[in-house]
């Protein structure tokens, strides 16, 4: 008997709802260390899920690359390593920016890498060097920024290919802009379906990435109880 496909379709809004009501729920039943400790478990867990298929990009880039160009110039391909958030928000005609001017050290064997690979053959290219050789970093190919809230290596402008590798094999530290979305929490909300932008100029603009979206409420949870309670929130 022939099995018929059953595609299923993700309720989004739903889904947000859902995960993010029920992790204030718990921590609603807890101390604020241990509600604090709840919300970086469930974020990991998110950024795991997000890292891997991320990651895994190159291979659906792989099969409709031939389609991207038939239909665009290449010129007009855009390569987003990273989904939307906001960076930036005016209040009271004040730029407040999640960049700062810091700059860090980031261990890439202990902290959480999302970018989109694209080329199958760059990554095999740096796993035959980095399995051999130590990873290097260089400031002008490896420009990447820090989210220090969420223990995350985002925003890569070049060297995704290396960065993955050397992030696999567990081996590497680059120096990466220190970025902080507190900055943000009170102005920045989102649904799973939108960022919500409260500033002089109110504004709404559709999630990419409903996992991000969801890691970043949850985030704001976790520092709101923080706040409240006097607890430090660990930086991880």
């Amino acid at each position: 008997m022939r099995k018929l496909n059953k595609k299923f379709i993700i309720d989004i809004k739903n889904e947000f709802d859902n995960i993010y009501c029920y992790v204030k729920s718990v921590t609603e039943t807890l101390d604020a260390k241990t509600s604090i400790q709840f919300c970086d478990f469930v974020i990991d867990m998110l950024l795991k899920n997000m890292e891997s298929s991320m990651q895994l990009d190159f291979i659906q880039h792989e099969r409709n690359i031939s389609e991207i160009y038939l239909s665009k110039k290449k010129e007009e391909i855009n390569y987003r390593t990273f989904p939307y958030i906001p960076q930036t928000v005016k209040i009271d005609s004040e730029n407040i920016h999640i960049e700062t001017d810091r700059f860090v050290e980031v261990d890439l064997s202990k902290c959480y890498l999302l970018c989109n690979t694209r080329k199958t053959e760059s990554l095999i290219k740096m796993m035959k060097i980095l399995s051999k050789e130590d990873f290097l970093f260089e400031g002008n190919n490896h420009r990447a920024m820090y989210i220090e809230y969420i223990n995350t290596c985002a925003f890569l402008d070049e060297g995704v290919h290396s960065l993955s590798v050397a992030h696999y094999l567990k081996k590497g530290i680059i120096i990466a802009k220190l970025v902080d979305i507190s900055k943000i929490f009170p102005y920045v909300s989102t649904d799973g379906l939108n960022w919500y932008i409260n500033d002089d100029n109110y504004n709404e603009i559709a999630v990419d990435d409903f996992r991000l979206s969801l890691i970043y409420e949850i985030a704001k949870l976790k520092y709101s109880i923080a706040k409240r309670q006097c607890v430090e929130p660990q930086l991880k």
